[in-house]
């Protein structure tokens, strides 16, 4: 705790967490200029052997919660990894490297 991450996450992103259990869908995008942060923010990239973005909070939070209420409730998650790189759109999960999405199949 007390990155800026961390603090973006509890501002920012833990409601959207919170929101997914009452029915809603959520969305957090990263946007800005090459070498702005966003891989850094968003915890795709590791330093120093350490990994504390927005993705690894997530699924962290995402995950206790599921775990806390499993008992009383079923839950089906489907999540998206998505990049748009110069105009490109990648699906990230996909495991077969072909860009399907943007081919429109």
């Amino acid at each position: 705790k007390g990155s800026p991450s961390s603090l973006m996450f509890e501002e920012c992103v833990a409601p959207l967490v919170d929101g997914l259990f009452h029915g809603y869908n959520a969305t957090v995008l990263a946007y800005g200029q090459t070498g702005s942060g966003k891989t850094y923010a968003m915890g795709t990239a590791f330093k120093d052997g350490t990994n504390s973005g927005l993705i690894p909070q997530v699924m962290s939070a995402l995950f206790n919660k599921i775990d806390s209420l499993k008992h009383q409730m079923g839950f089906q998650l489907h999540v998206s990894f998505i990049e748009i790189l110069k105009e490109e759109v990648l699906d990230l999960l996909d495991s077969v490297p072909f860009n399907r999405l943007a081919n429109g199949t």
